[in-house]
């Protein structure tokens, strides 16, 4: 049995194919002259009958099958470090594919190695999709399997049909390895994998062609390095439409500045930290609010799609160090104003890092700093702020989320972290002024939170509040009224999500009904570490470090609170920051985009 596993942490994205008026899928050039192949147990050499063609052109056989693993190693860390090699295998292809090389696909391949095509349709009719897209299935069944010399020129065939490609993704999801089968050099030998292919582009006609597949292989080391030896297709569809529903206009709108990746020289501080859009200077154009580790960025919106960024001369140049932040109207004067977190500390008479600070907004979109004497209160390790009327009297609150100080403390659990800085409540006056009201309103703790979403989950008339926290799990806080909360784990049915990172709600099945999204980490390498390591302990202990790797989670909502349901196709986007949701195809559904990435490892790839 193979063991599941639906992404790799960190080493991919998620990418949105919005491919909504297809082509007529292309046929497959004629294959010239046609055999049989055998193959015993799906992993023996080939054998050719009598009348086949010469080993390098195409070949037909029986069914290509990949046999399971018979003996599979269960050791869990050695088992994670060869499905991590084969990535590496797998992430080479993907590049290979993306820049065309096919010949370098060559010495990626076994020697005898032997593939199902790639992308040849069914009969089937093709289905329609938003934005006059359509859908058709790829053949899986009982296609021939070619060798590959022969693999490889139907492949670039198919590449030659894209004028761009955009996109060439090869995913390992599940991986199983031979035990006792083992190299020269005493290295385990011989696999099974699943992996998930994406290869998207343009082809003539500013027609976009998006491919999936799910794939079955077999791996075997070939002079120490992973080859793929067997590639059998499980299923897998194309979708087609004509001209781009999305087009990428960053560097010509002008909302364009490229920072030193993390880990580079110039960034080995916090990552950036999402954004903010609210039409600042009142001319009706939405405008952009992006802080970072070094300095912000306004980009005010010319209201003809360009931004020009103007962050200097509109009294928000000293705003390094920024994390989280809000724009809302804190005074009540019509416009928004600026509120932004930061990585702080306090020690008795002491203080230091970046402070809370809070920016009036004068109408026109020019700034002034207020935060002295605006209440914020001494500092703290904040990654995120949140704004609404949690006491019930008309005005916006502030909720500071408290993190934690990774450089100077780090957690002090993985499940259930009890040292992170305490949430501030911040109740409003109306005035950009406000009055620490966290003592009393039942919401100190101490988890790592890094977001809050304040709903009213029971439709009782009253705020209620869902916090998001690493090393522990996402909490919902009923409202009592009056800024007075109680701890509610029923709001979230049960829910024991853990290393939550961003979330929103929203009526995703049109039902009249607030839904509540969490966006989390789905990484392929925790889950499969914990099943394996599960088959070994016997699993209750592992079941709450399990959580940690879920990915995204939907909970509708029914009216008393949330209860969770299948995000079916939603629940695993990579390891996800954060999350928004918006009708992209205009169909008349909320579509969601998840924002992912994490370094975690020394690959380019891994980032």
């Amino acid at each position: 049995m193979l063991l599941p596993a639906r992404l790799l942490a960190g080493s991919r994205s998620l990418v949105l194919l919005l491919l909504p008026v297809a082509c007529a899928p292309e046929e497959l050039p004629a294959t010239g002259d046609l055999g049989a192949l055998e193959v015993v147990a799906g992993i023996e050499a080939p054998r050719q009958k009598e009348g086949l063609t010469d080993r390098g052109g195409p070949v037909l056989q029986e069914p290509l099958e990949v046999a399971p693993i018979q003996r599979p190693l269960r050791a869990p860390y050695t088992a994670e470090a060869l499905a991590g090699e084969v990535q590496d295998l797998l992430t080479e292809v993907a590049d290979r594919l993306l820049h065309r090389d096919v010949a370098g696909l060559g010495p990626l391949l076994h020697p005898d190695f032997l593939g199902q095509p790639l992308g040849e349709p069914t009969s089937r009719p093709a289905e329609p999709l938003p934005l006059g897209a359509r859908r058709v299935s790829l053949r899986t069944e009982a296609l021939s399997g070619m060798a590959r010399e022969a693999w490889l020129a139907q492949l670039d065939t198919r590449l030659a049909a894209l004028v761009r490609v955009t996109h060439s993704e090869w995913a390992l999801e599940e991986a199983q390895f031979e035990r006792g089968v083992t190299a020269p050099d005493g290295a385990a030998a011989s696999g099974v994998v699943e992996a998930t292919v994406v290869l998207a582009g343009e082809v003539s006609g500013a027609r976009l062609r998006a491919e999936e597949w799910r794939v079955r292989l077999r791996v075997e080391r070939v002079d120490g390095a992973w080859t793929i030896q067997r590639l059998v297709l499980r299923e897998g569809h194309r979708t087609a439409r004509e001209g781009p529903a999305l087009t990428e206009v960053t560097r010509s709108s002008g909302v364009h500045h490229v920072g030193p990746r993390y880990g580079r020289p110039g960034n080995d501080r916090e990552g950036w930290h999402g954004a903010g859009v609210a039409d600042v200077d009142g001319d009706g154009a939405l405008d952009i609010v992006v802080p970072g580790p070094n300095r912000l960025f306004l980009y005010r919106n010319d209201g003809a799609g360009g931004f020009t960024e103007e962050a200097e001369v509109r009294g928000l140049g000293a705003c390094a160090g920024a994390t989280g932040l809000v724009l809302a109207d804190l005074d009540a004067d019509g416009d928004p104003d600026l509120a932004l977190a930061g990585v702080g500390w306090s020690r008795r008479t002491r203080q230091g890092g970046t402070p809370l600070r809070l920016f009036r907004n004068d109408g026109a979109g020019r700034f002034e700093d207020v935060s002295e004497g605006a209440g914020l209160g001494r500092n703290l390790p904040a990654l995120g702020l949140t704004t609404g009327d949690l006491d019930g009297d008309g005005l916006l609150d502030l909720y500071v989320c408290g993190y934690g100080r990774m450089e100077a403390e780090r957690n002090d659990n993985w499940l259930e972290a009890t040292n992170g800085a305490p949430d501030r409540l911040l109740l409003g006056n109306g005035d950009l002024t406000f009055r620490d009201a966290t003592e009393g309103s039942g919401l100190a703790d101490t988890d790592w939170t890094v977001g809050a979403l304040p709903v009213d989950a029971d439709r009782d008339g009253i705020v209620d509040l869902v916090t998001l926290n690493h090393f522990g799990p996402a909490r919902a806080w009923r409202g009592l009224g009056a800024g007075r909360f109680e701890q509610a784990p029923s709001l979230l049915g049960g829910l024991a999500a853990r290393l939550v990172f961003g979330g929103l709600v929203a009526d995703l099945d049109r039902d009249g009904l607030l839904d509540l999204y969490l966006s989390g980490a789905s990484s392929g390498t925790g889950r499969r570490m914990v099943e394996r390591a599960s088959e070994v302990a016997g699993g209750a202990p592992l079941v709450s470090i399990g959580r940690m790797a879920q990915g995204n989670r939907l909970l509708r909502g029914d009216g008393k609170g949330f209860r969770q349901v299948e995000a079916t196709g939603a629940e695993a986007s990579g390891w996800s920051w954060g999350t928004a949701a918006t009708d992209l195809d205009l169909d008349g559904h909320l579509d969601l985009v998840c924002v992912n990435g994490f370094v975690t490892g020394d690959l380019p790839e891994d980032t």
